[in-house]
């Protein structure tokens, strides 16, 4: 069962659905480096993404796991490497821990906020011996076609 709490944080990342949410950094042929799209299921359980990151092919999902109760997260980039793990919040944060399950071995943390309707910003981190350090920043802007 979905509680309250759970459907909240679901619904708070499902912002995300419609549109397209590109980088503000851009390629050298001025395409977007990151394109995230989102929809939701016609359960409105999960958030399913469809995403590319430099040019790497991405599929996302967001949902309710019963056994843990919490948000599972899981990122495939490509047909060689997987990410899975959790969502969270703390404060007006979205905190997404997750780890490398195919390809090279990796612990990382994304804190991410947003900063209007339309603007989302995260700073993804390498966790090592539990100290999460910043890798870089994202800016994410929401165009609405």
């Amino acid at each position: 069962m979905v509680d309250e709490y759970v459907r909240t944080l679901l619904d708070k990342i499902g912002v995300m659905a419609g549109g397209r949410w590109v980088s503000e950094q851009k390629n050298a042929d001025g395409t977007p480096k990151i394109e995230w799209t989102y929809e939701w299921s016609p359960c409105k359980r999960v958030l399913r993404g469809t995403e590319r990151i430099y040019d790497v092919v991405c599929e996302t999902r967001l949902g309710w796991d019963p056994v843990e109760e919490r948000i599972y997260y899981i990122d495939i980039h490509g047909p060689e490497l997987v990410y899975f793990g959790y969502m969270t919040e703390e404060g007006d944060e979205l905190v997404f821990d997750f780890e490398a399950i195919v390809g090279p071995e990796g612990v990382f943390r994304t804190r991410g906020r947003f900063l209007d309707e339309n603007t989302y910003r995260s700073r993804i981190q390498k966790v090592e011996d539990g100290v999460a350090k910043d890798v870089h920043e994202v800016r994410l802007v929401r165009i609405r076609d």
